[in-house]
Parts: structure tokens; C-alpha cells; sequence
């Protein structure tokens, strides 16, 4: 999975800001919050370099290196051009119509339980990364902390420090899983927001229903948890949490899901966040108008149906 651990040359024993840029950094000049001088710029994976007779394919990001599908190539071909001239629908209403009824029917399927999912249950982002972005500044300030794993997605550094806020990066244990007692154990007053990424990126390793619940029973109500579920679609542990399994009993559950990666659509830029009504609509407070394109006839539709037409795909 996605790490800039062998790219830009530091350890787990570097400082608790985050990845060091490449090459140094330059001090501000201009007036600014002191603390954009102590965070990095995210690096982008670097593309392979092109060898006589090879295929190079790009790793370092996690993006499939095959085209999307005919049907969903044929229907972004056909939208954009039909409402470029104008702004997108902020709330994208008609895709989160779709994920809602999409949604219901899989968990259906998957546990004979539905969970009365509607279109106020879900906040469409450029990405999952943007909606996360967004949780923590609608959560977190200075004095505030986000307890997440560490190492693990490189960008939660990053957002927790533009914030204002600061990290609690709790260390993997020595087979690269979430230690959840020390998660538990670092909860306290000052916290906002406890991130659980399942899978985790970059040691692709789960965390297990059991302990889901013993995080979801240890954290107060009134603090938010994060399941973050980018890479969901390639977990084959039968153990692994999901998230919608324990979202009827915890209003203060939040799940972020992408198309960049099981789906190949990373260049689309449609992550969303599943959460309840009070919830979204105070992400929608802080949310980067007309962020996100949508049009009014998704392009993603042909790809996409949760539990079936990516499996093949994902055990590639």
C-alpha cells in the first residue's frame, strides 16, 4: 500500500509531524501560522521510469493499472460535456441517492439487516483523503488530538497538523497491526477524533471485529471514530471488521470509502463519508464549495455494485 517510508529516506523514529519533503524545505518569509513551517507537502509517487521492452507500471500510489471499464468510459465520454458551463450540485444528490440505495440492498444481502441508509447518511469529497481532511477540521483545533495508528496513511499527520491540532501517533505492534489497547489507553479530555484504518495502509494488515467493538465500547459518545476503508474491497480476512456492521449501534461512527482504488477511478476524484444526518451536515459546514464534480449522469454507476463486480477485480 501507499507509503513514502522508502521514498523519502526516514524512519519511524523521525518527528511526529509527518514525511519530510524531498530535498529540504524553504522557510516562509511572509506572515503565517507558524505551524506550516513543521509540515510537509504531500509527496506524490514518482512515475517508473520507461526501459526498452519492459511495461512500467506505477506502484507507489496504489492506482490500477488498467483503464476503467468500456461502459464507464462510454458514460463519462457523455456527462461532462453536458454541464461543464455549469457548477456541480454541491450535495451531489443523485449519487448519494444511488450509494444509499446501493448501500441498502449489500448490506441486505450480505446480513438479512438493512440500515434505512438515505442520501442524508452520505457527503460525497475529491477523494476519501478530502472528506478525512475535512472531519478533522470539523472536529479539531489547537489543544485538540486525533489518536490514529502509526505508521500508517501518510496524509494523517498532515491534516491533523493544518488543523491546528496534535497527533497521537499510536505505534504498530511488532506484526504491523493497530495496537488497540494503547488507542484506548491514549483516549483522554483533549481527544476529538480516533481514526481506525482498516485495512491499514501500509502494512495492509485488518483489524477484527472484536476489536472494533472493544474500540466503538471504550470511546465516549460525544468523540468521533473513524473507520477509514479505502482498501476495504481487498481485505480477505472473514474476521475483518466493516464498518456498516456496527453503524445502527454508534451515532458517532464515521466510514470513508473511495472509487480511486478497488473501482480504478483515482483520477475521478469521488471519495465520500457514510455518517449520521447530524454529522454530515455539519461536514457540509466546512466542506470546499463545488469541490467535487459530479454530473447528472454519474459516470461511476457502470462500475460500481458493492460486493459483486469489484471482487474479481480486487483478488487480481
Amino acid at each position: 500500500m501507499d507509503s513514502v517510508a522508502g521514498r523519502t529516506g526516514w524512519s519511524a523514529d523521525s518527528p511526529q509531524v509527518g514525511p519530510r519533503p524531498q530535498g529540504g524545505s524553504i522557510m516562509a518569509t511572509f506572515r503565517h501560522r507558524p505551524i506550516i513551517d513543521t509540515i510537509p507537502a504531500y509527496p506524490q509517487g514518482k512515475k517508473p521510469d520507461s526501459l526498452p521492452g519492459l511495461t512500467p507500471f506505477k506502484l507507489s500510489s496504489n492506482e490500477s493499472p488498467y483503464q476503467p471499464l468500456p461502459s464507464v468510459q462510454e458514460a463519462l465520454s457523455r456527462g461532462p460535456l453536458e454541464s461543464i458551463n455549469r457548477y456541480p450540485d454541491m450535495r451531489g444528490r443523485v449519487v448519494c441517492q444511488r450509494l444509499a440505495a446501493q448501500y441498502e440492498e449489500d448490506q441486505l444481502a450480505r446480513t438479512g439487516t438493512g440500515l434505512g441508509l438515505t442520501e442524508d447518511n452520505f457527503l460525497l469529497g475529491a477523494g476519501s483523503t478530502e472528506v478525512i481532511t475535512q472531519l478533522v477540521r470539523m472536529v479539531a483545533g489547537p489543544g485538540d488530538q486525533v489518536i490514529y495508528p502509526w505508521r500508517s496513511f501518510e496524509a494523517y499527520p498532515i491534516m491533523v497538523s493544518s488543523a491546528g491540532a496534535d497527533s497521537v501517533q499510536t505505534p504498530l505492534t511488532s506484526d504491523g497491526r493497530h495496537n488497540i489497547d494503547a488507542m484506548i489507553a491514549a483516549v483522554n479530555d483533549r481527544t476529538r477524533l480516533i481514526i481506525v484504518n482498516n485495512p491499514n495502509n501500509p502494512t495492509s494488515t485488518s483489524v477484527s471485529r472484536q476489536e472494533a467493538q472493544r474500540v466503538l465500547a471504550a470511546v465516549p459518545e460525544d468523540i468521533l471514530v473513524l473507520f477509514d476503508e479505502a482498501y476495504f474491497q481487498f481485505n480477505s480476512d472473514p474476521d475483518q471488521a466493516r464498518g456498516l456492521d456496527f453503524f445502527a449501534d454508534h451515532p458517532n461512527l464515521v466510514i470513508a470509502h473511495t472509487f480511486s482504488k478497488a473501482y480504478g477511478l483515482a483520477g475521478l476524484r469521488i471519495g465520500y463519508a457514510i455518517a449520521h444526518p447530524d454529522v454530515v451536515e455539519s461536514l457540509l459546514k466546512v466542506m470546499l464549495p463545488f469541490g467535487c464534480r459530479t454530473w447528472p449522469r454519474p459516470g461511476p454507476w457502470p462500475a460500481w455494485r458493492p460486493g459483486r463486480s469489484w471482487a474479481g477485480g480486487c483478488r487480481l
